[in-house]
């Protein structure tokens, strides 16, 4: 009974608001769909599943990582790679990562951006249709001024509930994405210091002064 009176009033809605909320509700569930498999790419990521001790350890130990950021330091942290191909590697995992997650944003952006267009055409067209109610005149002029009125109210209102919860759906995707950038430098970073000769537990926190055993490079800490 519930899902008969939800289509009803769905079928009711449309008709007010005239042949535009056809392609709006199109673009809606085209923008939804994109959003949510846009956010879900970007949690698949890993990098919020994990905490910096676990996955610094793994960067001295990269055959005890596990999952989709294990996959990652193994394939950084190969038998046998050197400082400039880890870094290398690194960069490689951001190439083959960020323009996926990019295109898709873009994808979800252009969805969620018609919808509002949309509803600002069925306002156009909903004040048209005022318009030549009045110019019309007669006794039927108020029902075709109310109707072009509802008409313009309903495909704003339609449109504007579609776009602000898609802008913020792509808002989160782009905060994850920088989230598996900012990850991705830090264990650049670790990395660095790795070659450097400094276990991931002397790199968590430094204690005491800086002997003269210690020199500063561009890159960190080394041992002389």
């Amino acid at each position: 009974m519930e899902n008969e009176k939800t289509f009803i009033w769905a079928i009711d809605l449309i008709i007010a608001g005239g042949w535009t909320m056809i392609p709006l509700f199109l673009v809606g569930i085209t923008a939804y769909i994109g959003a949510f498999k846009l956010l879900r790419f970007v949690s698949d990521m890993g990098h919020r599943d994990i905490d910096d001790a676990t996955w610094t350890k793994w960067i001295d130990q990269p055959q005890k990582s596990e999952g989709e950021i294990g996959d990652m330091i193994r394939y950084i942290m190969a038998d046998g790679v050197e400082e400039k191909s880890a870094r290398s590697r690194c960069s490689e995992v951001k190439n083959m990562r960020v323009p996926e997650v990019d295109r898709r944003i873009g994808m979800a952006t252009v969805w969620v951006s018609v919808a509002p267009l949309l509803g600002l055409l069925g306002t156009v067209l909903g004040m048209i249709k005022t318009f030549n109610g009045l110019s019309a005149g007669g006794n039927s002029a108020m029902d075709v001024i109310a109707s072009g009125i509802s008409e313009a109210l309903i495909t704003t209102e339609i449109g504007l509930l579609i776009a602000i919860p898609g802008y913020i759906l792509v808002g989160v995707a782009k905060v994850r994405k920088n989230e598996f950038l900012a990850f991705v430098a830090r264990v650049e970073s670790c990395i660095v210091r790795h070659f450097g000769g400094l276990s991931s537990e002397e790199l968590e926190e430094p204690t005491g002064e800086i002997g003269p055993f210690v020199r500063l490079d561009e890159f960190g800490v080394t041992r002389e």
